[in-house]
């Protein structure tokens, strides 16, 4: 019991200072970037299926995953929420490329992945708003 203590702790501290990396490369960026996103629908935290986004042309400085989602979250709320009866959406998960042709592909593999066994709502108007 008192080896698996040392070793708990240091994986509490590995964890604890790798979320100190919010500079990386694949973190933020500033180059213009093409996002497709994935979310799921929840109503009092049970699935009732998935969401996926157009694709979505980002050319804000320092853009990242978080932002795309933190917008996501911020457009489901205002468009879609009351008409969906839903409470939320969670499990946020962007890819970015760098063209239009890469996001569409992966948008595509997305939906024919998720449609035989969902009934998936596709966000077809989301964009991401810039700060600066």
């Amino acid at each position: 019991m008192k080896k698996n203590i040392p070793l708990a702790q240091i994986l509490i501290s590995v964890l604890f200072l790798s979320s100190f990396n919010s500079t990386s490369k694949e973190l933020i960026d500033d180059a213009p970037k093409y996002y497709v996103t994935l979310a799921w629908e929840t109503v009092a935290f049970n699935i009732t299926g998935p969401l996926i986004t157009n694709v979505t042309y980002v050319n804000c400085k320092f853009h990242s995953d978080k932002k795309v989602a933190h917008n996501l979250v911020e457009y489901y709320n205002a468009y879609y929420l009351k008409e969906r009866k839903t409470s939320s959406i969670n499990g946020i998960l962007s890819w970015r490329y760098d063209t239009f042709d890469q996001a569409e592909k992966k948008r595509r593999e997305l939906l024919s992945g998720y449609k035989a066994k969902w009934d998936v709502l596709l966000i077809e108007k989301f964009t991401v708003l810039c700060d600066d």
